[in-house]
């Protein structure tokens, strides 16, 4: 009820205790009625609100996501402001309750973003993290990076929130953090248990499965040492080009990252100053589903490398897709990477999450060029001339990564990490007459993909085709995310190979509006 007396919402009795109505007394001063006392619940009359993180979601995102859901429950603003409150309701639920988080009111307990090195501003407006006059004016003479030490309290804790490896106790240091505000709003917000994805069936043996024997008389090798592939690109700022190889698994003293901890994750391959964002997503969509493939792909051998198992992969032109020739290719991997000269001890591309697999993994496919053979050669040639590169300097190893790559190698490459066949496909429904039947066509396409436990690999428009619409939704330009889950609502969730910064949840018509009409998966046969 609002102070008024009138319905502000209707929501269960259980949790939201409604204030007994005054009434007037004879003599004219206002009373309670006998008998409309309510003992006060625990949680004070407060609507709770349950956070439950889907995998791989940053707690900010899972916040906002939840206070969209519950936004009904939300006080108006109509109400009069206590102490502490924002008085006005504007914005999305969560930049409501934003806006209710002080320097002030911020414990003293709550995470902070790492105050080391630079952040960009980019990066702070698509957290939708507010800067003052002056940061905005910093961020212009320094390249559009901003010291974290230069920011507030607050918004270094919103930058936290943004961290998706953050575990169940900063999870609730968090919650800790927001709830003054959310009880400002009239909510009460509780930690829900992170949904465990259901155990993946095995892969088949990507030697068996499909074996082609039509590996013809130019066949690439099958093997090659992978040292230091070339990794500084003319084309680029020199200042954001690594300064060499150095050792960053390699620790202070004598140990070295793991090469995994546990089971991979997707959590633990982070894209780094690669644009690589394809190649990240393929490998943290099959980590997702398929972890042991990932594990059986790398081994640490006993002269300190590496050994990465990959299939080779063949062109089929009357399926317009990659199938495996049954043969494997097996590089040899050294653990040194490109760094930066002022921080050596963090890898400039994929980064592992404190283990060492997603780093040499990168660098094996940085490497496998080294197995081409001319027809691949002359394909990778022809495609980069297509981009109006020099057929004169064509990138090799990390620098070739660094340009991007073709839905269609995408499809290579994930047949290569599985030994599956793979394909890029038309997205169902994508290029219907927009209306209800062709959106309900691309949400059940995506529904039966992800049941199969399969992966939709997806790049957004690039520059000149998507503009300021993409990051107006939370997106960025020319960018690959993995489709993860379509909601009962119907909003299209997506996973960003950055690890943080997810975009929110699409609709069919806002997924269609951003994205390229196709999407890179495995086939059945």
């Amino acid at each position: 009820y609002r102070p008024d007396g009138g319905v502000d919402h209707f929501g269960p009795a259980s949790e939201r205790i409604a204030e007994p109505l005054p009434q007037a007394s004879p003599g004219g001063e206002t009373v309670t009625a006998p008998g409309s006392e309510v003992p006060e619940e625990p949680g004070g009359g407060l609507a709770e609100l349950p956070i439950v993180p889907q995998e791989g979601e940053a707690f900010g995102r899972a916040l906002a996501r939840a206070l969209d859901r519950g936004a009904s429950l939300l006080r108006t603003g109509d109400e009069p402001p206590t102490a502490g409150e924002p008085s006005t309701a504007t914005g999305s639920p969560f930049d409501r309750l934003m806006a209710g988080l002080t320097e002030e009111s911020l414990p003293a307990s709550a995470p902070l973003f790492g105050e080391d090195g630079p952040v960009r501003v980019h990066d702070l407006k698509n957290a939708g993290i507010p800067l003052t006059t002056v940061q905005d004016t910093q961020a212009v003479l320094q390249g559009g990076a901003l010291p974290v030490a230069s920011l507030t309290r607050v918004q270094r804790f919103r930058l936290a929130m943004e961290d998706p490896l953050a575990g169940h106790e900063t999870r609730a240091e968090m919650l800790a953090a927001v709830d003054s505000a959310a009880r400002a709003l009239g909510v009460r917000l509780v930690l829900g248990e992170i949904p465990q994805p259901p155990e993946a069936p095995a892969l088949p043996d990507p030697a068996l499965h499909n074996a082609s024997t039509a590996t013809g008389t130019d066949a690439g090798r099958l093997t090659a040492y992978v040292e230091r592939p070339e990794f500084q690109d003319a084309n680029e700022d020199p200042e954001s080009v690594p300064d060499g190889y150095g050792w960053p698994l390699q620790y202070a003293d004598g140990t070295r990252a793991p090469l995994f901890d546990g089971v991979p994750t997707r959590l633990q391959i982070h894209q780094g100053g690669l644009d690589d964002c394809q190649l990240i997503t393929l490998i943290g969509a099959v980590a997702a589903r398929y972890p042991q493939v990932i594990a059986g792909r790398v081994r640490e051998t006993g002269d300190g490398n590496y050994q990465v198992s990959l299939n080779e992969a063949e062109y089929v032109e009357e399926g317009d897709l990659y199938r495996p020739t049954g043969r494997l290719i097996t590089l040899t991997v050294t653990p040194d990477l490109p760094v930066f000269a002022d921080d050596p001890g963090t890898p400039a591309f994929a980064r592992g999450g404190g283990t060492a697999w997603a780093p040499i993994m990168e660098k094996a496919f940085a490497g496998i060029d080294q197995t081409w053979s001319a027809e691949r050669w002359q394909r990778w040639i022809d495609g980069w001339t297509a981009m109006g590169g020099d057929d004169e300097a064509v990138p090799q190893g990390y620098v070739r990564l660094h340009q991007g790559n073709l839905q269609e190698e995408g499809a290579e490459m994930l047949t290569q990490l599985t030994g599956l066949p793979s394909s890029f496909l038309e997205i169902p429904g994508f290029y219907e007459p927009s209306g209800p039947d062709a959106d309900q066509r691309l949400l059940d396409g995506f529904r039966t993909l992800l049941a199969a436990n399969k992966p939709i690999v997806v790049g957004t428009q690039s520059p000149e085709e998507g503009g300021d619409q993409l990051l107006a939704a939370g997106l960025l330009e020319g960018h690959y995310y993995d489709v993860v889950l379509v909601d009962d609502q119907g909003f299209i969730h997506l996973y960003n190979p950055w690890n943080r910064l997810h975009p929110p949840p699409l609709t069919a018509q806002g997924f269609r509006s951003a994205f390229s009409g196709f999407y890179i998966t495995w086939l059945e046969s």
